[in-house]
């Protein structure tokens, strides 16, 4: 069932798979992400055994971790609603496992996306903002968007490595790159 919960109402459940923690690298973009975009996947939570009206969260930790972050910075209140799904204890492991079964977009998709955000109007330093990056890493993976398409399908199919697309960040050309492309790729 998908309903509401304020964040005050939300604890981390022992029950949660993930146990390892992430980078604050990762933990710092994952709150700017939130911060700009809102929670775009819901938690998923059981109801608690040691309160009424409480619910502990079995998959989305780092969710929580992040809202309870924007909480201790004024960003948002403790009545923050917050998109859950409610599952049994006995559903409880199997979704929270299930929830970490994923895989990581390319990054050659992740180029063209940030690509497309400057295309689409937004700057650099919102773009670094946004997702909680330096804008010294947003100008690389601009760069790296602007490869020839032809070069970024090739890096997709694994047949070139990220290091070699990096190498043909040194032309905006994209004739050129596929020039030299077309020279090397027998080799």
């Amino acid at each position: 069932m998908e309903t509401q919960i304020s964040l005050k109402n939300l604890t981390l459940s022992p029950l949660n798979v993930r146990k390892v923690k992430t980078s604050a690298v990762e933990e710092a973009q994952l709150r700017a992400l939130i911060e700009s975009q809102g929670i775009l996947q819901n938690l998923i939570v059981i109801s608690s055994s040691d309160a009424e009206g409480r619910y502990e969260v079995i998959a989305g930790g780092r969710r929580l971790s992040a809202l309870n972050h924007l909480l201790a910075e004024g960003k948002i209140n403790a009545d923050f609603p917050v998109r859950c799904v409610v599952k049994t204890e006995s559903e409880a492991i199997e979704a929270s496992l299930a929830e970490n079964y994923r895989s990581d977009m390319h990054p050659a998709d992740r180029f063209v996306a940030h690509k497309a955000m400057l295309g689409a109007g937004r700057s650099i330093e919102d773009i670094a903002k946004r997702f909680g990056k330096p804008v010294t890493k947003v100008l690389k993976l601009l760069k790296l968007g602007a490869v020839s398409p032809v070069i970024l399908d090739v890096f997709r199919a694994q047949e070139m490595s990220f290091d070699m697309v990096v190498a043909f960040t040194v032309s905006d050309d994209h004739k050129a790159q596929e020039s030299v492309y077309a020279e090397v790729k027998d080799e």
